[in-house]
């Protein structure tokens, strides 16, 4: 079973956990809800510190440092907020495919076949693809 949807410290039996893997971490282009936004600067990070807005489609999106890494990617392979951490990183790797208008275990994550769909990853993926694509909405609007 996974940490997923769970506040706080990674669970051991995690597969990034048990696999030491970070390959997520890693030149991320995960976008931020206005909830992950508020929970962050709520604990004293500043957005500009952790962010950056992409104008071609209004997300914020997670910041890298200069070698590609998130920003709270801690030196030791730990993530600096887990448990604050951006609700596309807890839902990760379980993305929403257009193409297919289906949740599907991303390729990308090399151990993404060691994931338990928990139950309502489903309903939990597109609802929050939903309220990042309305915040972006939102957002454009806002620029015009």
């Amino acid at each position: 079973m996974t940490n997923l949807f769970v506040p706080g410290a990674p669970q051991a039996t995690s597969p990034c956990v048990h696999n030491v893997c970070t390959a997520c971490c890693r030149d991320t282009n995960m976008p931020l809800t206005l909830g992950d936004v508020d929970r962050l600067t709520s604990r004293g990070h500043k957005l500009a510190d952790f962010s950056v807005y992409d104008p071609a489609e209004g997300y914020l999106r997670l910041r890298n440092t200069k070698d590609g890494d998130c920003t709270f990617l801690a030196r030791d392979g730990r993530c600096r907020v887990q448990s604050d951490k951006p609700e596309g990183c807890r839902l990760y790797p379980f993305i929403y495919d257009e193409d297919n208008d289906k949740v599907i275990r991303d390729d990308f994550c090399p151990f993404n076949g060691e994931f338990e769909p928990p139950p309502g990853i489903d309903k939990k993926v597109r609802e929050v693809i939903g309220r990042m694509e309305a915040e972006a909405k939102a957002r454009l609007a806002a620029v015009r």
